[in-house]
């Protein structure tokens, strides 16, 4: 079974707090976790570590809006960075990061799930997204593939993607479709399909939990359950399964104005003990990249299985223990060295 561990690499929008409006939060801080009081950064720097350390590639859906409000520079770097480590990067778009300032300029917030646009404007989006990555340094020929801000795309994204010269998507997450994930897929699906000609969906993977569903998200389900979902789809003869976790995902904001911060010491250990399990069971598990996919899909290399999968269900017991853990992981989320606003990242 191939798995894909992708990373959404973003920026923030300013938020509302009860001491005013908190500003948004740029590159060095959301994308790569660089503290004043950090030897080294906690975000990419860290999952690049990690992963080097693992042997293991990962793809990196690097949001490019946010370029139009901070600037390429620093974007640019964070390129450098991924591509000078042999990662892969493919697009990521927050609509509403080209004016994440709303609240403080007294405006309104632009639609944040490119699904809710009309077809020409989600192909505007893309473009503009291609273009500010390539403008960065990224190789136009490397980017195949795209996550929408919130999962938020609709079935009209893959049309819209077709234009914009992109093959696969990764925004079909059951675990919010009643959120902001818009796609109504003809079933509940958690492996690769064509729902478009040109077009491939890579649902982000899931398990069934209570009347719901439960992505294989770091920060969301233990190691043990990612495992437990992993051993379950790879024994039904799953070709694919995706994980998800986000740069800010590994780190606690303690004062955005120095700024000072300090590892997410749970979900490190989640990573760690992730990329241990997959690069020793490396007989089961390819550990690929989605661009290596879209490569493979456009050049009819990879056989799609005609075959819809159950989704697996998850484990009680280990359901009880991942609300043990949570319940650490809150604690020290709280116990802030300086008083601070109540910060949460964009998914």
């Amino acid at each position: 079974m191939d798995v894909f561990i992708t990373i959404d690499t973003e920026c923030t929008e300013e938020r509302s707090t009860p001491f005013g409006v908190r500003p948004p939060i740029g590159y060095d801080v959301m994308m790569r976790g660089r503290f004043a009081n950090q030897a080294r950064g906690l975000g990419t720097d860290l999952l690049i570590s990690e992963l080097t350390r693992a042997g293991l590639p990962a793809t990196f859906f690097l949001e490019a809006l946010c370029a139009e409000y901070f600037g390429h520079d620093g974007l640019a770097v964070v390129v450098e960075q991924l591509l000078e480590a042999g990662q892969d990067i493919q697009l990521h778009l927050h609509p509403n990061f080209r004016r994440p300032a709303w609240r403080a300029s007294g405006g309104e917030p632009l639609e944040d799930n490119i699904g809710a646009y009309p077809l020409e404007d989600q192909i505007r989006l893309l473009k503009d997204g291609i273009s500010h990555l390539t403008h960065c340094g990224v190789p136009r020929e490397r980017l195949c593939a795209f996550r929408a801000g919130n999962f938020g795309a609709s079935n009209s994204t893959w049309n819209a993607l077709a234009h914009a010269d992109l093959c696969v998507s990764s925004s079909l997450n059951l675990a919010y479709r009643e959120l902001d994930c818009l796609i109504v897929p003809d079933r509940p699906r958690i492996d690769v399909y064509q729902p478009v000609a040109g077009v491939w969906e890579l649902p982000v993977s899931c398990f069934r939990e209570a009347a719901g569903y439960r992505p294989l998200q770091l920060t969301a389900v233990t190691f043990a359950e990612m495992r437990h979902t992993l051993d379950r789809l790879e024994r039904a003869g799953t070709s694919c399964a995706t994980i998800v976790t986000h740069a800010f995902e590994f780190f606690i904001v303690d004062d955005e104005r120095v700024p000072s911060g300090r590892p997410n010491r749970v979900n490190v250990g989640r990573l760690k003990r992730l990329l241990d399990y997959l690069s020793r069971e490396h007989t089961r598990f390819n550990v690929r990249t989605v661009g290596w996919l879209g490569a493979q899909l456009k050049a009819g290399k990879f056989v799609v299985p005609a075959r819809v999968f159950p989704i697996p269900s998850g484990s009680v017991r280990l359901r009880a223990l991942r609300y043990a853990a949570q319940l650490v992981k809150r604690l020290e989320m709280r116990r802030r060295r300086k008083p601070n606003v109540g910060f949460r990242g964009s998914r």
